[in-house]
C-alpha cells in the first residue's frame, strides 16, 4: 500500500471528506505511480481504512458518483481527476 497524503485539492476543489478523501487519496497515490489504472483490491483498501466491505463498497460507489473514480474491465479502477 502506497503511503498517502491529503493533498490540498482533495478538499478544496474536490470537496472530499472522511471515508471518500481516505479512499481517493490511497488511489490517487497508487495512480501517481506511473499507472493508468489501478488493481481494486477491495481487501486490501477496506483494511487500510478499517472499515467494513459494505462500507467500502459505498465509498467507492460515492466516489464513482462524483466521477472521480471509474471501473474498468475486471478489478482495474482509473483514477479520473487529480491536481
Amino acid at each position: 500500500m502506497a503511503k498517502i497524503i491529503i493533498e490540498n485539492f482533495m478538499t478544496s476543489e474536490l470537496g472530499l471528506s472522511g471515508n471518500q478523501l481516505v479512499l481517493y487519496a490511497h488511489l490517487w497515490a497508487e495512480s501517481k505511480q506511473g499507472e493508468e489504472t489501478i488493481t481494486n483490491n477491495y481487501s486490501r483498501y477496506a483494511a487500510a481504512m478499517n472499515v467494513t466491505m459494505p462500507t467500502y463498497y459505498s465509498t467507492l460507489k460515492g466516489l464513482e458518483m462524483r466521477g472521480l473514480v471509474k471501473k474498468m474491465l475486471g478489478a482495474k479502477l482509473k483514477i479520473l481527476k487529480s491536481a
